[in-house]
């Protein structure tokens, strides 16, 4: 009867927690690589390099969810990935039900892990395979670690830092001592081959010239240039001093889950080294492999340091949840009292870096107009503008700003082609979560809606490529058609005129604001 009762506590705060995961996630609006992974997935395309061919085709699954908008399913695939996650560890755990719930508590008070599961991210899925190699290693059979090899493959089409978790295996065989043979060996390097051919997906993808196509990888040379991000290169192998010294700085748990549940992680850590040295290493190992891993070989880039902060928290997720396996294995061997003592300090912890850093984090307040030239562009464009389509980041004009611009500009109808791909009917980009009517006044068909359109056109290599108003980095080729695009967008919004403003040098056109008033007084 108490074991029965135990597991009825357990299922509640799971379904509390999966309510909790579902009402929080974004419903309207995908962010940063979000916007890639859903256009990549629901197009059956190429996203950007390395591509990761194994998300595309799960996030493709997403569109046939009878629920909202694409960006609520992605987002809501990755809520309940999240969720997996956080059952699946639960259950690794070792102690009683409220123990094994503060390190779930533990996790979902990371600012990274929370933010990347509320977003169609992939870092939580990758998470999710990390750890599920790593408890396969408990395992002392041999056939986990063919097992091993074949996610290891699998896991490159998801993200390529599972590279660092093959590190960590060979080190645990070595440091366990098993015996490992030459056709053992061969056996695994079988496995992980026939994992990463998921990467046969982007040659027979781009043959097939999707709409949605980042690199066009139909030939080696190309190929090559996805699966190793040469797009994205970075100028050197390891970091310099001083970028080193920040993210050192940065990225710990006394930054990611406040001081007080820090200090209690990072004392675990350090007390398990008299208590399991074993384990401990074990252990530091891992966080070796998967912290100071990224914080040296990472390469150097261009990114400002504050830049670096929202790219590179979520690489360091594994090292800070093996933090918490490690204070769940320390739990274990302190006495009662010593554990009443450290259960409600950790809980004040918890509460106020939920509190004072991941609410915040995540309010509703930083996510709109996070850029003032957004608005003040916005402002400046003529009144009579009923239509404004435009192509851009989520940095500089996510969807979520229709809550409020409508409080100053409920004239402008706007349709974000980057959640659009090349599919520009209302119909269409209404079920993309794309366009927004609640911009008109006036309830209109959806023939006669669009005044007028303004499209900012520039050349890269000789293809059109749409961009942002309010962004004027280069984009890559993303293979949109050359014929037919105006007129199918004319055909489709039932539009007399054309309008094009042409992209002059890299600094943009100086008198874009000027030449939009003049197009629109035609």
């Amino acid at each position: 009867m108490h074991l029965w009762i135990i597991k009825r506590i357990e299922d509640l705060l799971f379904l509390i927690l999966l309510i909790f995961i579902i009402f929080v996630f974004y419903p309207l609006e995908t962010f940063s690589d979000g916007v890639d992974f859903l256009l990549g997935g629901y197009f059956l395309g190429i996203s950007h390099p390395p591509s990761y061919p194994v998300y595309t085709q799960l996030v493709h699954l997403t569109k046939y969810i009878p629920l909202g908008n694409l960006a609520l399913r992605i987002n809501f695939f990755t809520a309940l990935l999240a969720f997996l996650f956080l059952v699946f560890f639960y259950n690794h755990l070792k102690g009683s039900w409220h123990e094994k719930f503060l390190c779930i508590l533990m996790i979902l008070s990371s600012n990274t892990f929370f933010v990347n599961s509320i977003n169609g991210e992939l870092y939580v899925l990758n998470l999710l395979l990390i750890f599920l190699m790593f408890f396969f290693l408990e395992k002392d059979d041999k056939r986990y670690l063919y097992l091993n090899a074949f996610i290891l493959g699998i896991g490159l089409g998801i993200h390529h830092t599972v590279v660092f978790m093959g590190l960590y295996i060979c080190f645990r065989y070595f440091y366990d001592g098993r015996k490992i043979t030459l056709s053992d060996l061969l056996v695994c390097i079988f496995f992980l081959i026939l994992g990463a051919t998921v990467y046969l997906y982007l040659p027979f993808r781009a043959f097939k010239e999707p709409l949605w196509n980042w690199g066009n990888p139909k030939n080696l040379i190309l190929f090559i240039n996805s699966f190793l991000r040469h797009d994205f290169q970075a100028k050197g192998f390891f970091r310099e001093w001083d970028t080193f010294l920040h993210q050192l700085i940065s990225f710990n748990p006394f930054h990611e889950f406040g001081i007080i549940t820090g200090v209690i992680l990072f004392g675990s850590m350090l007390s398990l080294l008299f208590y399991e040295k074993r384990f401990f290493i074990k252990s530091f190992v891992f966080i070796l492999v998967f912290y100071f891993g990224f914080l040296i070989i990472v390469g150097n880039d261009s990114l400002t340091n504050e830049e670096r902060l929202k790219i590179y928290g979520v690489f360091y997720l594994p090292a800070y949840v093996m933090l918490i396996y490690m204070f769940n294995q320390l739990f274990l061997k302190l006495k009662t009292q010593y554990k009443f003592i450290i259960f409600f300090i950790s809980i004040f912890g918890l509460g106020y870096n939920f509190y004072s850093h991941l609410l915040k984090e995540v309010s509703y307040e930083k996510m709109v107009f996070p850029h003032d030239y957004a608005r003040m562009n916005l402002s400046m464009l003529p009144r009579d503008s009923s239509t404004l389509i435009i192509l851009g980041g989520e940095k500089d004009f996510p969807i979520i700003y229709q809550q409020k611009i409508c409080k100053f500009r409920d004239d402008i109808l706007i349709i974000q082609l980057n959640f659009l791909g090349k599919m520009w009917n209302l119909k269409e980009s209404l079920k993309l979560g794309a366009a927004y009517k609640p911009f008109s006044n006036s309830e209109r068909g959806d023939k006669g809606i669009l005044e007028s359109v303004i499209l900012y056109q520039k050349e890269v290599n000789g293809k059109r490529v749409f961009t942002n108003i309010f962004n004027n980095d280069e984009l890559p080729d993303m293979n949109w058609s050359e014929n037919g695009i105006y007129q199918e967008i004319n055909s489709e919004m039932g539009l007399e005129k054309e309008y094009f403003i042409r992209y002059r040098g890299k600094g943009g056109d100086d008198n874009f604001i000027e030449n939009i008033l003049k197009l629109n007084n035609r």
